[in-house]
C-alpha cells in the first residue's frame, strides 16, 4: 500500500507500512483462518474488551498491512482503539490442489489505545476497559517513529 498511512500504521513496530500486500492471497472470511494458542489467548486476556464482532469487521472492512515474520495484518480503528489481527499462511500447502481452511492462522491479537479522549467520548470503552488494553502493550511495539 503506498501513500500516507493513518499514525497508527506508522507507529506500530511489527507492520511494515512500505510494502505491498497481494489482497487475493487473503480471505476477508474469518471462519477460513485456525486460531493459534497465542490468538486464544489473548482474545481471553483481553475478556470481552475486544468481541468476535470486532474481529469479523477486521477482516472484512480493516485495512490489510504487511508485517514481521512472513505475517499480515488486518487492521481496524474502533474509535481511538486500534485492532490488530495478525495472521499467516502455510505456503508449504500450496502444492496441494485443494486448500484447506488450516492452511490460514490467526497468530495473534492486539489492541491499542491510539487516542484515549476519541475511544472515551465513543461511550463504547470505559476506563478499566482502556487501561487493561494499555497494560498489556509492551512498549517496544510501538511508537517506531517517534525515536
Amino acid at each position: 500500500m503506498t501513500g500516507t498511512h493513518p499514525d497508527f500504521i506508522m507507529d506500530a513496530r511489527f507492520i511494515d507500512e512500505e510494502k505491498e500486500v497481494d489482497r487475493s492471497q487473503w480471505p476477508r472470511e474469518p471462519s477460513r483462518y485456525e486460531p493459534s494458542d497465542k490468538f486464544v489467548q489473548r482474545y481471553k486476556e483481553l475478556g470481552g474488551i475486544i468481541e468476535e464482532d470486532d474481529i469479523t469487521g477486521a477482516f472484512r472492512y480493516g485495512g490489510l498491512y504487511k508485517a514481521r515474520h512472513d505475517c499480515v495484518c488486518f487492521v481496524n480503528n474502533l474509535g481511538g482503539v486500534i485492532i490488530y489481527v495478525v495472521v499467516s499462511f502455510n505456503a508449504l500447502e500450496l502444492e496441494s490442489i485443494e486448500v484447506d481452511r488450516r492452511d490460514y492462522h490467526m497468530v495473534t491479537l492486539w489492541a491499542h489505545v491510539h487516542d484515549r479522549d476519541v475511544a472515551w467520548s465513543t461511550g463504547r470503552w470505559t476506563g478499566q476497559h482502556l487501561d487493561t488494553i494499555e497494560s498489556m502493550e509492551p512498549e517496544e511495539s510501538w511508537n517506531k517513529h517517534q525515536q
